[in-house]
């Protein structure tokens, strides 16, 4: 579908002079509109140099190609699916417009790493379901500090680590089934049981985990339901908040 669009919207260009000026201009228009079905979520990347790319210029448009009238733009983007790069090269001529996929993506002048995206994540319970939550917050850990004042130093006190503190993480999804209220009210009847959680955190394909924590004999400590109003079409959330015993970073 993107290639016949690109075709679509190159179409403008055969009668064009052929020059650098023309390149540009195809360079804006071809960037412009991968830009927006990157906004609009239609390409993967945790950044829009990761979504797609663009090249038109001398390098694609030799004088053998303006001699005979010929423009050449490569474009690369990264669809949902498959999860690979696609390259197209779009030839433009007064006969018509061609597009042909293949090639290696486009070489990028310097390797770099990118931050871990945090919108792709996936939180599981021992022998529960994994879930999908739309928010995973508080994974945070902290050292209790104690400072000790000596008598007759009065420049600095000294400080000594302490006791480790582990914040409770609040989880929020979707109303789809009761396995989070079973839980929360089980424990609330005196049945307790903790559970192991895993939380995965996916690179932009969602086909691998760049990123994994663990949170020991977890269990729910708080449940919140949904906030119901007549006057809007808001969806029915559900906010859990789990308390544990350690948070580990294994990946």
């Amino acid at each position: 579908m993107i290639e016949t669009v690109l075709q679509q919207q190159m179409q403008w260009v055969t009668f064009e002079p052929n020059n650098a000026l023309l390149w540009k201009e195809i360079d804006r228009a071809v960037r412009s509109f991968l830009d927006r079905l990157y906004k609009a979520g239609l390409l993967d990347g945790a950044s829009p140099e990761d979504a797609y790319s663009v090249r038109c210029d001398e390098t694609t448009n030799p004088a053998t190609n303006t001699d005979t009238g010929r423009v050449t733009c490569l474009v690369g983007f990264q669809p949902p699916f498959p999860a690979e790069f696609v390259v197209v090269r779009v030839g433009v001529t007064r006969s018509g417009i061609q597009s042909r996929r293949g090639g290696p993506r486009m070489p990028k002048t310097a390797e770099r790493l990118d931050p871990v995206p945090a919108f792709r994540f996936t939180v599981a319970f021992d022998d529960l379901p994994p879930g999908g939550f739309s928010d995973c917050t508080g994974l945070q850990s902290e050292v209790e500090v104690q400072e000790y004042a000596e008598g007759g130093l009065n420049t600095h006190t000294w400080k000594f680590a302490g006791r480790t503190k582990f914040s409770n993480v609040v989880v929020k999804r979707g109303i789809v089934d009761r396995v989070l209220w079973d839980w929360f009210n089980a424990i609330s009847r005196g049945d307790f049981k903790s559970r192991n959680c895993t939380i995965y955190v996916h690179d932009p394909s969602g086909s691998n985990a760049v990123l994994e924590f663990q949170l020991a004999d977890a269990f729910p400590a708080k449940w919140q339901g949904p906030e119901l109003s007549a006057g809007q079409n808001n969806l029915a959330i559900e906010t859990m908040e789990i308390a544990h015993h350690g948070l580990t970073r294994k990946t």
